[in-house]
């Protein structure tokens, strides 16, 4: 089912292309203009600090480990989290932190456009190379769910524009009302990771039961996985099959 969002979102993305061709777009990292169908221009996106060498299931960066050893990190296979794999464009670094925060605190919604772009086009690359796999194509996008009172305040889901951009360039559908957040939960930025998963805990609730969809849940960044993990359980327990988390970023592992 689209979300009340999807038809800004659409909208939004037609003005773009349409404009684009009378109005050179501008960079939203150095102001020049830049030459292509999405407002960055090469030079600064191929200095974007991406993550190299993922965790296949956490999405940690391996970069420093020799490559070909191992696909995951030790964490997760001491003790995996709850969701089957993980994707993310970007480590949680300069100039991604700020362009993110400009995004989801300051509603500038056009850096939200061009780094869901980006995921997007990186996920459906991903999608490519696994074909052959199965059950390799999600059923479903699930933004990361908003309490009311937050939804109220800050006036979007960042996560669900996040998704309709994916959803555009994949052809995957995006539902944003089969899932809410019940719990109004006090913010996870600042909190240890025992104290995060104490705050979440309890804090979704899946309206419709499932039969096995592979389901992606889209959000803007993962910091110590407690946020998604509470919502792969929850999703779980109404019957999910695959649950694969995407996000524009992922916070590196503390040193």
């Amino acid at each position: 089912m689209a979300s009340p969002y999807s038809w800004f979102t659409i909208a939004a993305a037609s003005c773009a292309k349409v404009s684009f061709r009378f109005f050179p777009g501008r960079c939203i990292l150095c102001q020049a203009r830049s030459h292509r169908a999405v407002d960055l221009c090469s030079a600064c996106e191929a200095d974007l600090p991406r993550v190299h060498t993922p965790c296949q299931q956490c999405g940690l960066d391996l970069r420093a480990r020799a490559p070909g050893l191992n696909r995951y990190c030790a964490p997760c296979l001491v003790n995996p989290p709850p969701f089957d794999r993980s994707f993310s464009a970007f480590k949680y670094a300069p100039p991604i932190r700020q362009l993110i925060t400009e995004f989801k605190q300051h509603r500038q919604l056009v850096i939200g456009e061009v780094l869901s772009q980006l995921l997007a086009g990186g996920y459906q690359q991903q999608l490519l190379e696994r074909v052959q796999q199965p059950h390799s194509r999600p059923d479903l996008l699930l933004p990361m769910p908003l309490h009311s009172s937050r939804l109220k305040s800050r006036g979007f889901n960042q996560a669900d524009l996040i998704a309709q951009v994916v959803s555009r360039q994949t052809g995957i559908p995006t539902d944003s009302r089969r899932c809410r957040r019940v719990k109004q939960t006090d913010d996870q930025k600042g909190l240890t990771a025992a104290d995060r998963r104490a705050n979440i805990s309890g804090a979704f609730a899946v309206d419709t039961p499932l039969h096995g969809e592979y389901i992606v849940i889209v959000d803007d960044v993962m910091t110590t996985t407690a946020t998604v993990s509470e919502l792969t359980r929850c999703l779980r327990r109404a019957g999910a099959g695959t649950i694969e988390i995407l996000t524009l970023a992922r916070t590196p592992a503390p040193k």
